[in-house]
C-alpha cells in the first residue's frame, strides 16, 4: 500500500492531523522528502527519525550537509513525477534490497546524528 498526500496549502482544514501524519510515517518504508521554500526540509528529518527511508532532491545544497556517499535515494529536479512511483516499484519488488537499504539508512542516521549531536555539545560547552 502506498500513499502519496499532497496538501493543497499548509495548514489546510481538509489536510491530514499532525498526529495521523506522524502515524502515517511511522507505517512507511519510504518518504518523498523534496525541498521546501528554501533547499531543505523537515521532512527530511521527520522520516529518518521514524525509520523511513527519505527520497531525497538530488541538488547540492540538499546533499552537501548530509556528507558524500549518504545511503539515501535521490532524485534529480524534474523527475519527481515518475522518478518516485519507478523507485517504489524498484523496491517493492525486492523486499531484500529494501530491507537491506533501511537497515542502511537506519545505521547510518544513527551514527550521524550521534556524531553531530556530540559536536554541538562540545560547542556548547566551550561557551559556557
Amino acid at each position: 500500500v502506498c500513499l502519496i498526500y499532497g496538501a493543497k496549502k499548509f495548514m489546510a482544514d481538509d489536510n491530514v492531523s499532525p498526529f495521523e501524519y506522524y502515524r502515517i510515517i511511522q507505517d512507511s518504508v519510504f518518504h518523498p522528502s523534496p525541498s521546501g521554500k528554501g533547499p531543505f526540509s523537515f521532512r527530511l528529518y521527520e522520516a529518518l527519525d521514524y525509520g523511513a527511508i527519505p527520497i531525497v532532491p538530488d541538488i547540492a545544497p540538499f546533499n552537501r550537509p548530509l556528507g558524500e556517499g549518504h545511503p539515501l535515494p535521490k532524485l534529480k529536479p524534474g523527475e519527481w513525477e515518475e522518478g518516485v512511483p519507478r523507485l517504489l516499484r524498484q523496491y517493492y519488488n525486492d523486499p531484500a534490497a529494501t530491507a537491506e537499504l533501511q537497515a542502511r539508512v537506519v545505521d547510518w542516521w544513527y551514527e550521524f546524528s550521534t556524531k553531530w549531536r556530540k559536536q554541538l555539545t562540545a560547542n556548547v560547552e566551550r561557551l559556557i
